[in-house]
C-alpha cells in the first residue's frame, strides 16, 4: 500500500511540475519566444503525468476495495495458524520438558542403585581376601566331591554358603571307597586295610577302616542298579608325598583263615543251586559237588568235597548245556585237554 501512495505522490508532483512548465511555455509562446512544437511537448507531459496519477489513485482504490481485505484476511488467518502453533509448540515443549523428566528421574535412580552395588561390591572385594588358617596345600573342594556339580573357574556362580577350597591336613590322609551292597555287613569299625596308591605302586600303606556310609549310593553311570556305600579308611602315618585326590586300592581284612583248603574262585560254578568244581580224574574231567566258605577276588576255601593235591580246571566246560545222555556221551568227540590247578591247604 505504501508503494501505491509514493506513486500518487510522485504522480501528483510530477503533474504540478509539468503544470507549471506548460504555463511558463504558453506565456513565452504568446510573447512570440516560444514555438508552437514546445507548446505541443508541455501539454503532453502535462496529459501524461495527469494519466499516471489517475492511474496511481485508480491502483489504490483497487487495492482498498480488492486486494487489501484479502491480504488482511490471509494475515489475520496467518495470525491465528502462528497462535495455535504457538500453543502446540507450547504443548510438544512441556511434554519433552516431562519426558526429559522421566528420564533423569530414572537416570538418577538407576545412579543411585548402581552407586549402592558399586559400594557393596567395592566391600565384597576387600572382603575377597582369605587368609589359610594353617600352612598346607589348597586345593578346590569340589575335586574332593564326586556328586558336585559345581565347576570353580573364573566367572562362575557359587551358591551361597558353598565350599570353594579347602586345605587338607596331610597328617591324617584317609581313602574313600565304594563298598558293594553284598559286602558291606561284613565291614566293620576297626578292620585292617592294606592300601595301595597308584602313583606309588611300589610302596604298601595301612589304615583301618574309619566309618561307612548308613545309605547306599547309586551308580549313575555304569550301573543305575548297583548299590555301593561310601566307606573311608584312614592311612596310618604322615606321608608327604600323598596328595589329595590320587587313586589307588584298598584291601579290607575281612576275616584272616589258617589251615583251609581253597582254589581259584574260577574254578567254582553254580549248576542248578550246586556249587560244582571239575576235577582231573583217570584223565578226564569229573563234575564233584563242593560246599564253599570265605572267597576274595582270586581265591575261594573250600569246605567240603575236594582233597589237598586234587586238579581242578581252572575252565570248566559250559555247565548252561544240558547233561549229555548216554548215547550222546558215547558218540561224542573226546573234549579238549583243559587247563587244571591243584587244590591248595592253606
Amino acid at each position: 500500500m505504501d508503494t501505491l501512495l509514493d506513486a500518487i505522490l510522485l504522480a501528483k508532483g510530477s503533474l504540478e511540475r509539468a503544470s507549471d512548465v506548460l504555463e511558463g511555455t504558453k506565456k513565452l509562446h504568446d510573447a512570440n519566444y516560444a514555438s508552437e512544437l514546445q507548446l505541443k511537448s508541455d501539454k503532453l507531459d502535462v496529459d501524461r503525468f495527469t494519466v499516471q496519477e489517475k492511474t496511481a489513485s485508480k491502483n489504490l482504490e483497487l487495492f482498498q476495495l480488492y486486494d487489501f481485505p484479502k491480504e488482511a484476511e490471509t494475515f489475520l488467518s496467518n495470525y491465528k495458524e502462528a497462535k495455535l502453533e504457538l500453543v502446540r509448540t507450547k504443548a510438544r515443549a512441556r511434554a519433552q520438558l516431562a519426558q526429559a523428566s522421566a528420564k533423569l528421574s530414572g537416570a538418577q535412580a538407576r545412579f543411585v542403585v548402581q552407586t549402592t552395588r558399586m559400594e557393596k561390591l567395592k566391600e565384597q572385594i576387600e572382603a575377597c581376601v582369605i587368609k589359610a588358617p594353617a600352612v598346607g596345600q589348597v586345593v578346590y573342594w569340589s575335586s574332593t566331591q564326586e556328586w558336585s556339580r559345581v565347576k570353580i573357574e573364573q566367572g562362575a556362580d557359587v551358591p551361597q554358603g558353598y565350599k570353594i577350597i579347602t586345605i587338607p591336613d596331610a597328617s591324617k590322609m584317609k581313602v574313600e571307597i565304594k563298598i558293594h551292597e553284598n559286602w558291606i555287613d561284613k565291614i566293620q569299625l576297626g578292620q585292617e586295610a592294606k592300601i595301595t596308591i597308584a602313583a606309588f605302586s611300589d610302596t604298601a600303606f595301612t589304615g583301618k577302616v574309619l566309618k561307612k556310609a548308613p545309605l547306599a549310593e547309586p551308580q549313575r553311570f555304569l550301573n543305575p542298579d548297583l548299590k555301593v556305600y561310601p566307606t573311608d579308611v584312614s592311612i596310618d602315618g604322615t606321608h608327604d608325598s600323598l596328595k589329595t585326590g590320587m587313586t589307588g586300592k584298598v584291601e579290607v581284612t575281612i576275616d584272616e583263615l589258617h589251615d583251609v583248603l581253597y582254589v581259584p574262585i574260577q574254578s567254582v560254578v553254580t549248576v542248578e543251586e550246586k556249587e560244582i568244581c571239575y576235577v582231573m580224574a583217570g584223565g578226564r574231567a569229573e563234575k564233584r559237588e563242593v560246599k564253599t566258605g570265605l572267597f576274595n577276588d582270586d581265591f575261594v576255601e573250600i569246605k567240603s568235597g575236594l582233597t589237598e593235591g586234587e586238579k581242578v580246571l581252572l575252565n570248566p566246560p559250559r555247565w548252561t548245556e544240558p547233561e549229555p545222555t548216554k548215547e550222546q556221551a558215547e558218540t561224542k568227540p573226546e573234549p579238549e585237554k583243559e587247563k587244571v590247578e591243584t587244590a591248595t591247604d592253606s
